[in-house]
């Protein structure tokens, strides 16, 4: 089960690359059965296919840039998807709501979690506000969502720099 916060046709690098990396895995390995679970944005259909993946939207509210989800749908969404037939979690950028609530809900079922990391800082926004905000959301539950984790993947030597030098991960 690949998580997602946002999938296509929300449009941005991680939803490319999400897109992209799982349909070439998908199709070069076609004994896996690969799933994206993400939030319903940009008036996406709740379920399609997309090639080779399942793809399966919870409802949400909020902004499309960051949304928020009820609890309850995603555990309906992982009820419908038989969540405990998965062999593993695969989550992306630590500081997302639905990332972490995911790596939690993995962790507490006792599923293992490849987390793949795509940001190599800390999210600024032109409100400083925000950025304080979002500072202090990274350093606690960021850090708790990296530390949960059976293993992380950078994808870039930037990005394992910043997480080796900012959460001690190596």
């Amino acid at each position: 089960l690949v998580v997602a916060t946002n999938f296509p046709p929300h449009t941005g690098g991680v939803e490319k690359y999400t897109l992209d990396f799982f349909s070439v895995l998908g199709q070069e390995y076609r004994n896996l059965d690969i799933s994206i679970l993400s939030l319903q944005t940009a008036k996406a259909p709740k379920r399609e296919r997309i090639g080779v993946l399942n793809v399966v939207r919870v409802p949400c509210f909020g902004s499309d840039i960051n949304p928020f989800f009820s609890p309850k749908k995603v555990q309906g969404a992982l009820e419908d998807m038989d969540f405990s037939s998965f062999d593993l979690v695969i989550t992306q950028c630590r500081y997302y709501l639905f990332t972490g609530y995911m790596v939690f809900t993995a962790r507490r079922k006792g599923m293992p979690v490849l987390h793949i990391e795509h940001n190599a800082g800390y999210m600024l926004h032109k409100n400083p506000l925000i950025t304080l905000i979002a500072r202090l959301y990274d350093v606690f539950i960021g850090r708790k969502v990296l530390s949960k984790a059976t293993s992380i993947v950078a994808i870039s030597e930037s990005v394992k720099k910043f997480l080796k030098e900012n959460f001690k991960i190596t």
